[in-house]
C-alpha cells in the first residue's frame, strides 16, 4: 500500500537527466510481462490493471493502462454500486454462475449524470498478459442494471490521497493535480475533469480512514505527455 502511495510522488528520472536530454524523447518502456503481473497480483493479493509509468512528478505520475473487460452499474449511493457488482464478481451472479477473484480498485465517475460504477473483471478476461486476447465475461443476470464492456488503453494522469472520499477532498485533488499538469505542459483529454473523472479506491467500504487509499485518475491527451 505504501509503495503504491510513493510512487504517485517519485521522480521520473535523474536530478541532471533535463541538462543532456536528447533530442528525441526514449520510448516508453514496455508494458509488463504476464509473469511480472501474476507475481503483483500475488503480493498485493488482488489483480490490478497493468500499467507503465510514462511521466512523474511531485504527486502525480502519468499511467497507460492495459485494456480492461469491466462490469458497470449506474448508481446513486456507493453501497448500492458496491453491492449491483459484488453480486455479479463475487456472488456469482452470473450466467456462468461464476464467483470471480476480487480485483482493484473500483473506479467511478462521480461527477457523471448518471453517476457510473466500474469493476475490472479478472484474468482471463483482463488477461495478465497484456497482449494476450480477453476471454468474453458471462453475462450479468442482472442485465438491466448492469453491463459488461471493453474499456481501451487508457492514458491518466494520476493523484494519491488517503483518507475519505468526501467530494470536497476529491475536487481538492482534482485541482492540485490539474494544477501540476498545467505547470508540466501536459493536456487534459476533453471532459477529463468532470464528467470523465475517476475515483480509484482501493479498500473495502467500511475501511477506517487512515488505511484508506484512493486516486484520481485523469485522462490526458498523449500527445502531449513528453516531458
Amino acid at each position: 500500500a505504501a509503495a503504491r502511495r510513493h510512487r504517485c510522488g517519485r521522480l521520473a528520472a535523474g536530478l541532471f537527466d533535463s541538462l543532456f536530454a536528447a533530442a528525441t524523447p526514449p520510448p516508453p518502456p514496455p508494458l509488463p510481462t504476464a509473469e511480472e503481473n501474476a507475481k503483483k497480483a500475488d503480493a498485493l493479493g488482488v489483480q490490478t490493471p497493468s500499467y507503465t509509468t510514462l511521466r512523474s512528478g511531485p504527486g502525480w505520475e502519468i499511467r497507460e493502462l492495459q485494456p480492461m473487460q469491466v462490469v458497470e452499474c449506474s448508481y446513486e449511493r456507493r453501497p448500492e454500486g458496491y453491492e449491483l457488482l459484488g453480486g455479479y464478481a463475487q456472488r456469482g451472479e452470473n450466467s456462468a454462475q461464476l464467483a470471480m477473484p476480487a480485483t482493484a480498485p473500483c473506479l467511478m465517475r462521480p461527477l457523471a449524470r448518471p453517476k457510473t460504477m466500474w469493476y475490472m473483471l479478472p484474468a482471463p478476461h483482463t488477461p495478465l498478459d497484456p497482449a494476450a486476447t480477453p476471454v468474453p465475461p458471462p453475462t450479468p443476470l442482472a442485465d438491466d442494471m448492469l453491463a459488461c464492456k471493453s474499456v481501451e488503453q487508457l492514458v491518466v494522469a494520476v493523484a494519491c490521497f488517503s483518507g475519505y472520499a468526501v467530494p470536497d477532498v476529491v475536487l481538492s485533488a482534482r485541482d492540485r493535480l490539474i494544477a501540476s499538469l498545467s505547470e508540466a505542459g501536459v493536456e487534459l483529454a476533453d471532459g477529463a475533469a468532470v464528467e470523465g473523472l475517476l475515483l480509484a479506491q482501493y479498500n473495502e467500504l467500511f475501511a477506517l480512514p487512515w488505511a484508506r487509499e484512493n486516486e484520481v485518475w485523469l485522462q490526458v491527451r498523449p500527445e502531449t505527455v513528453a516531458g
